[in-house]
């Protein structure tokens, strides 16, 4: 029976996932991007949806670094890009909230 399992087992086991390299790590960034832009649907002053305008927005900023070598640079700009898709994600939360919440009892929003 331990033939037939050592046989038929990977032999590589469960251990850790491997990490992401820089490279998987800002096409995460970049869909994460996409997908949180698909809540702006209305449009800015100039008639174009919000949503088109960060799309934009985010593909010229990748391009922009794309020729960027350095892997502290690289590491920088993919936290740093995290952490801006996170407060944009809070704040747009938040203010999603107070518009419902201003609805639910006949307010004007702040």
């Amino acid at each position: 029976m331990q033939e037939i399992l050592a046989r038929n087992l990977d032999a590589r086991g469960l251990g850790a996932p491997p990490l992401l390299t820089t490279q998987r790590e800002a096409l995460s960034l970049y869909r994460a991007i996409l997908r949180h832009s698909l809540l702006y649907t209305w449009d800015n002053e100039a008639g174009q949806p919000w949503r088109d305008v960060i799309r934009q927005s985010a593909r010229a900023e990748f391009e922009a670094v794309r020729p960027q070598r350095d892997p502290e640079t690289i590491a920088r700009l993919l936290v740093t890009g995290r952490d801006c898709l996170q407060q944009a994600a809070e704040k747009f939360d938040a203010k999603r909230k107070s518009l419902l919440m201003a609805a639910t009892i006949g307010q004007r929003p702040p």
